[in-house]
Formats: C-alpha cells, sequence, structure tokens
C-alpha cells in the first residue's frame, strides 16, 4: 500500500483484521486509520480487528456499520455495543473500556 501511496493521515481501511504487529507499526507510524467494524466481521465470520493492540500502538481507529450487505441495521449504538464486548473476550474485561 506504501508503493502507491495508500497510507497516511487522509487513508481509512475498513475492518483491520488481518494486520500484522509490524503493518500495525507501520499504520500508526504513517498516521492511516481503521474503521472497526464488528458486526459486519461477526456476521461473515471474517475476523476480528486486534484494536486494542492498534489503540495501543497509536493507530487512529474509527467504528462504522459497514453496508446492508453484511450489517442489516445499521445500528451505531449496537456497533459500540459490540466493540465493547467483542474485545473483552480473549483478551481482558479491561482492553475495551467503554470510555475508548
Amino acid at each position: 500500500m506504501e508503493k502507491v501511496g495508500w497510507v497516511g493521515t487522509d487513508v481509512w481501511y475498513a475492518h483491520g483484521i488481518y494486520f500484522n504487529d509490524d503493518e500495525i507499526r507501520r499504520l500508526a507510524e504513517t498516521g492511516t486509520g481503521i474503521s472497526h467494524c464488528p458486526a459486519s466481521n461477526l456476521r461473515l465470520g471474517s475476523g476480528i480487528a486486534p484494536i486494542p493492540k492498534m489503540l495501543k500502538a497509536g493507530v487512529r481507529i474509527g467504528l462504522g456499520v459497514d453496508g446492508s450487505a453484511s450489517n442489516d441495521s445499521s445500528n451505531f449504538t449496537r456497533e459500540m455495543q459490540l466493540a465493547l464486548l467483542v474485545h473483552r473476550v480473549g483478551t481482558d474485561v479491561t482492553a475495551m473500556p467503554p470510555s475508548t
């Protein structure tokens, strides 16, 4: 993505499920953002972005509802709740505090 200029403060990737540690570091260094869409990821079974790890690394994170093909309600309040709950499983109950 860097070779074609698709990084920087004006770039946001949707989902961000498959980034490795080095790529997460580069996202933070370049100011590239991730739009987290947990309802879509859960419905499709595609995985969950490592948001607590990304936040710790300094990656800019936004929250999205994705489209109707993978999120029927586009309910932003539900998306916030899912983001809170899904990251508490397998990490720590404090991994995603409501204030984040």
